[in-house]
C-alpha cells in the first residue's frame, strides 16, 4: 500500500477478478509484437496479482461465467452443486460441474469432473462462505 500521489487503491469484489485478470491478459497478448514492452510488463504483472487474488474454485469455470454466478448466489439461499453428465457423453460418469442459483445453472468449462471429485467439496465450501444465508451448498438430486 502506498500514499504516494500516482497510486490508486481500489476494492473489486472477489466475483470479478479472475474476469479482470482475462482482460488484462488480452490486453498484454494485444502488445505483443509492438515496441510496448513495459505496458505489456505491467499488464501481466497485474494479471498474475488479480489471478493469485481471485478465488481457487474460479479456475473451474470461464471467468464471465464465474462472476455470474457468485453475483447469483449472493442473491440465493440454496445453490446446489452436481455433476451433470452431457447428453452426448454416453459412457463413464464425467461431467460438467452444474452450480444452480436461482432459476439459472451456471456449467464448468470442462466436462471431465467425477461425482466424487474434490472439486465438488471446494465449490459447496465456497458458496457456503459467500453466500448470504448460513446453509452450505447442498448435493443436487
Amino acid at each position: 500500500m502506498s500514499n504516494h500521489p500516482r497510486t490508486v487503491s481500489m476494492e473489486f469484489d472477489i466475483a470479478d477478478l479472475a474476469m479482470m485478470a482475462h482482460a488484462l491478459r488480452i490486453e498484454r497478448n494485444s502488445q505483443l509484437g509492438t515496441r510496448n514492452d513495459i505496458a505489456r510488463q505491467r499488464a501481466d504483472t497485474i494479471a498474475k496479482r488479480l489471478s493469485a487474488a481471485a478465488p481457487t474454485v474460479s479456475r473451474y469455470f470461464d471467468d464471465a461465467v464465474f462472476c455470474e454466478l457468485v453475483i447469483a448466489v449472493y442473491e440465493t439461499s440454496e445453490p446446489t452443486v452436481e455433476i451433470e453428465r452431457p447428453s452426448w457423453r454416453t459412457w463413464g460418469k464425467e461431467g460438467f460441474i452444474t452450480v444452480t442459483a436461482g432459476d439459472r445453472k451456471y456449467r464448468s468449462a470442462n466436462s471431465d469432473h467425477l461425482p466424487e471429485c474434490a472439486a465438488l467439496s471446494e465449490i459447496r465450501d465456497f458458496l457456503a462462505e459467500v453466500s448470504p444465508m448460513v446453509t452450505p451448498a447442498t448435493p443436487g438430486p
